[in-house]
């Protein structure tokens, strides 16, 4: 039988992952069944201590699809750097390894590429605990942009890279990689450094991901350290210099994109124990002066970026009401959640 073309390269980073590493692997393999293209599942295991290596060689051996690297650890982004480099296939999707794909993702994409050239495609995802779905984002319709600032007016722009599946050959060219510097934002950095080299994107909006929210991550665990919760906070202000290191003309969203990102830093960094105002202010002072000395900045962003600085106090008291809507909100969504949920077993 002749060996099918290498269409879709996943790339999955596995860090003692034994509990749902079997599932993940399973999901993938299901949602390629059917399709005509071919895919290889690049496992990249990261210094896992538990038996995360074994399944990994045990899925290895059965499949011919799936290739093993093993390495010390050091971190997702060096780690799907290392996926990017064994990659062959001409699309490249991120998987990790506590997550599940739907059984037509493979066939959706597939069909999706047949009408239409993409540099990058958007998909829906579905975050949930155990069981119970949290909460679903898709994009509103299936559509091709030709025009980022136009996707960016009417679509749900997400901050993780397997929510998008991004051209090989982009990356390539480019070089595009994740920041091994970076332990928090990495996906965004990620994908916004791809989409400064190009304006070609396609949405899909059908949910084909489903991301399993542990509480243990480290994204979920930063605030109580004042260094680890510094330091998420900075990440922030590090995407938005990484974008004028891509050395080319910024769009009009990323007016939005930079806002977004300098209020995330102040969010992060007003949930952090001991943080003090003072300390917050004088890291974002250095960051605005040091992107001042280093790119040749418009007026209008100088402007922007310097919008915090001109009343600490007021802007803080904004950002913490902010946070504090956010809470509320969340605690309504849940109070939804559990009344639908009530109802559905009712009837």
């Amino acid at each position: 039988m002749k060996k099918k073309e290498i269409k879709f390269s996943f790339v999955v980073p596995v860090y003692n992952a034994e509990k749902h590493l079997g599932a993940c692997i399973e999901a993938i393999l299901r949602s390629a069944k059917n399709a005509a293209s071919g895919i290889e599942i690049i496992l990249i295991n990261d210094g896992s201590t538990d038996d995360s290596l074994k399944i990994l060689r045990d899925f290895e051996a059965a499949h011919d699809s799936i290739i093993v690297i093993s390495k010390k650890n050091t971190g997702v982004s060096p780690t799907r750097n290392l996926g990017l480099e064994r990659a062959t296939g001409e699309y490249i999707c991120f998987v990790d390894s506590d997550d599940h794909l739907t059984e037509d993702y493979v066939l959706k994409l597939e069909n999706t590429l047949k009408y239409c050239v993409a540099d990058v495609l958007q998909i829906g995802f579905e975050r949930r605990i155990g069981d119970r779905i949290l909460y679903q984002v898709a994009p509103t319709r299936s559509k091709q942009y030709n025009d980022l600032n136009r996707y960016f007016s009417v679509e749900n722009y997400t901050h993780a890279v397997w929510s998008y599946v991004f051209k090989r050959g982009i990356i390539e060219t480019y070089q595009i990689r994740f920041d091994e510097q970076l332990r928090y934002s990495e996906d965004q950095d990620f994908i916004l450094k791809f989409f400064t080299r190009t304006a070609n994107m396609v949405t899909i909006s059908s949910v084909l991901y489903l991301y399993n929210d542990v509480p243990t991550s480290a994204v979920n665990s930063s605030a109580q350290n004042k260094e680890k919760g510094r330091n998420r906070a900075l990440a922030q202000l590090v995407v938005v210099e990484n974008l004028f290191k891509q050395k080319v003309n910024l769009q009009a969203y990323h007016k939005e994109v930079i806002n977004d990102l300098v209020d995330d830093y102040f969010v992060y960094a007003a949930r952090v124990d001991g943080y003090t105002q003072d300390e917050i202010m004088v890291d974002y002072t250095y960051f605005v002066e040091h992107l001042q000395s280093s790119y040749a900045l418009k007026e209008v962003l100088l402007k922007n970026l310097k919008r915090p600085q001109q009343n600490p106090s007021m802007y803080l008291e904004k950002i913490k009401s902010k946070i504090n809507w956010k809470k509320k909100t969340r605690k309504v969504q849940k109070m939804v959640r559990g009344l639908v949920g009530t109802l559905s077993s009712k009837y």
